[in-house]
């Protein structure tokens, strides 16, 4: 697994948010084929700087600013998966995409991707519901229009 310390600020904290930067890092977990032992992709897992799991650090992140750490996360995911020169599908984990902001979210995603030298077609996005964000075909013309 690759491991990356990270100060995951968020400059967009609504008024009143905590005024000390969330401090988060990542692991990269690599994705293998079992057949050939080939890494096909990597998994950007959030972990805490001392090495907490996800649900540990997301335990901490105050619901009305939810969206926007998810937001962070992925940039950071990126950053750091560009710096690290991964070249194998990045796997995104999706927690604060609702139907109202998922084409921004893919927007936004597509845009940092680029910026971080990263083939925005080697994203995969990993949402825990899919039910609410629409119809596979619903999803499909939104991934279109945002490639």
């Amino acid at each position: 697994m690759l491991h990356n310390q990270s100060n995951g600020s968020n400059d967009r904290r609504p008024a009143g948010a905590d005024e000390r930067p969330a401090q988060f890092s990542f692991a990269f977990q690599p994705i293998v084929d079992l057949e050939s032992g080939e890494v096909i992709g990597q998994e950007a897992l959030v972990r805490g700087n001392f090495g907490e799991a996800a649900d540990t650090v997301l335990q901490t992140i105050r619901a009305e600013i939810r969206e926007l750490y998810d937001q962070a996360c992925r940039k950071r995911a990126m950053e750091v998966a560009g710096r690290l020169g991964i070249d194998v599908p990045l796997h995104l984990n999706c927690a604060g995409v609702t139907p109202a902001n998922l084409e921004q979210v893919l927007k936004d995603t597509v845009t940092l991707a680029r910026h971080y030298g990263i083939d925005p077609g080697s994203l995969v996005f990993e949402f825990g519901r899919l039910e609410p964000l629409g119809s596979p075909r619903e999803l499909n013309d939104v991934r279109e229009r945002c490639a």
